[in-house]
C-alpha cells in the first residue's frame, strides 16, 4: 500500500510537471553568442494603419566569431536575408553585441544599418554601445548626440538632437514550436528633434521623427522578436513602412 501511494504521489507529480505551459530558461545568457549558433525569423512589412503582411523573405543570423570593439571583446553577428522561393540571399549585413551584468548592448553601426527612417537625414548615429536590454533597470537614456546645423538637400539646413531611450516592459508570453516562453519586453525610443530653415522660408520648421521599436528576449535563446514601427516624416509627408522579425527555428551550440 506504501509503494502504491508512492507511485500515486509521483504521477501526480509528473502530471502537474506536464501541465506546465510556460517554459522559461533560468541558466545561460540573455543572448547566447556560442560560435555558429544561429536563430531563423519569419519576417513581416507593416505599413502605416499598422497592418502587417509576410514578406517573401526569412532572416538567418548566425554567430561567427569575436572582435574587440571600443574596448569591449564583441560577439559577431552575420544577418542573412533570403528569399523564401529560391532561396538566394538578398542581403547579408554584420553587427557586433555584447553582454554584461544582465544588459545587452548593440554597436550603433546597427542602427544605421536598421533604421531606414533616418535615411531621409544624411543623419549617422556615431561610434559607441547602445544598451537595448536590462534586467535590471526600468528606464535608460542609450544615445544622445546634437546635430550641428547641416545641408539639407540644397533647400537650407537642419539641426537637433538625435536620442535613443529605453524601457523594460516586463515579462510577455511568448510561443515557440508548441510551447509557451517567458520573454522580457524592452521597448525603444529612436527620435529626432530638431528644425529645418528652408533657404525660402524665415521661419524654421519644426522636425520631429520618432522610431519604436520592441525587442523580446528569451533567457538562454536570444532575440525572439522585434517590431519597428511605421514611421512618418512630416515634411514631404512621406510613410516610412514598419517591420517585424518573429523567431522560428534557433540552434544553441
Amino acid at each position: 500500500m506504501k509503494k502504491m501511494f508512492l507511485l500515486l504521489a509521483l504521477f501526480s507529480l509528473l502530471s502537474c510537471s506536464d501541465d506546465k505551459d510556460t517554459t522559461s530558461p533560468t541558466k545561460g545568457a540573455l543572448q547566447p553568442t556560442t560560435l555558429n549558433s544561429y536563430w531563423i525569423f519569419d519576417t513581416y512589412d507593416i505599413d502605416s494603419n499598422n497592418v502587417e503582411k509576410k514578406t517573401n523573405t526569412y532572416d538567418s543570423v548566425v554567430v561567427s566569431g569575436q572582435k574587440t570593439v571600443l574596448e569591449k571583446l564583441a560577439t559577431i553577428f552575420t544577418s542573412y536575408t533570403k528569399n523564401i522561393s529560391n532561396g538566394q540571399i538578398t542581403s547579408n549585413e554584420e553587427y557586433y553585441i555584447y553582454e554584461e551584468n544582465q544588459k545587452v548592448y548593440m554597436h550603433s553601426s546597427r542602427f544605421n544599418q536598421a533604421f531606414g527612417d533616418f535615411s531621409v537625414l544624411p543623419v549617422s548615429f556615431k561610434e559607441q554601445w547602445v544598451k537595448v536590454a536590462d534586467l535590471n533597470d526600468d528606464d535608460w537614456k542609450a544615445y544622445e548626440d546634437e546635430i550641428p546645423e547641416t545641408a539639407f538637400m540644397g533647400l537650407g539646413t537642419f539641426s537637433g538632437k538625435l536620442l535613443i531611450t529605453g524601457e523594460s516592459k516586463g515579462k510577455k508570453e511568448f510561443p515557440l514550436n508548441n510551447k509557451k516562453y517567458t520573454a522580457y519586453e524592452f521597448y525603444l525610443n529612436v527620435t529626432f528633434n530638431g528644425n529645418l530653415k528652408l533657404q525660402q522660408s524665415p521661419i524654421p520648421i519644426n522636425l520631429n521623427i520618432e522610431q519604436k521599436i520592441y525587442l523580446q528576449f528569451v533567457n538562454g535563446i536570444g532575440l525572439v522578436m522585434q517590431k519597428n514601427s511605421p514611421t512618418k516624416f512630416p515634411i514631404f509627408n512621406i510613410n516610412v513602412p514598419g517591420s517585424k522579425s518573429i523567431l522560428t527555428k534557433f540552434l544553441i551550440k
